[in-house]
């Protein structure tokens, strides 16, 4: 069953991701906890009955993306994934295709009309539960900082950090 964390359940959550930090290095990132309690972010998350077994951080109006190394603003109504965790004990059962048909689906109830997500390269198995779940790679992004100046190479083309909502609407972005 989904459940979507709010009010002290989010800060409990924020405290075990601080708290596992280095059982999972890539889980605790203070900016995102920063951006999460600032804009409102929600946590849709699957629980097993007693523990936490999988979860998506998932923003709505702006997200700090640890990979850019900066915070980006949304479009209206387009939700944006910026993280996704299956406990290793449940993964390879759909768990992860799974929280990510269950969060489109609570996404639409609430209005939204599109989401969104980046996956690196290397990240293979959330590539696959990700096509599983429907979406469609839209090209390939990559961060790069020349002079403490930020850019994105998306499509082999060099455009501002704030070109990245532009160039998903542009696409249309996966819909829900």
């Amino acid at each position: 069953m989904l459940v979507v964390l709010e009010g002290e359940q989010k800060e409990s959550f924020h405290r075990w991701l601080f708290d596992n930090r280095e059982r999972y290095p890539w889980i605790y990132f203070p900016d995102e906890i920063e951006s999460s309690n600032q804009f409102d972010h929600w946590y849709p998350v699957i629980f097993d009955g007693k523990s936490l077994v999988a979860w998506i951080k998932l923003a709505r109006t702006s997200v700090f993306i640890h990979d850019f190394e900066a915070s980006v603003d949304l479009p209206g109504k387009v939700a944006f994934i910026y993280d996704t965790f299956v406990d290793p004990e449940y993964r390879e059962q759909g768990l992860g295709c799974l929280i990510i048909e269950k969060t489109r689906s609570f996404l639409a109830t609430e209005g939204y009309t599109a989401v969104a997500c980046h996956i690196e390269d290397w990240n293979i198995p959330s590539i696959k539960a990700f096509k599983a779940a429907g979406f469609k790679p839209l090209g390939h992004i990559q961060y790069i900082r020349l002079a403490f100046i930020r850019f994105l190479i998306i499509d082999s083309k060099f455009r501002p950090l704030s070109a990245i909502m532009s160039w998903l609407e542009k696409k249309n972005s996966t819909v829900l």
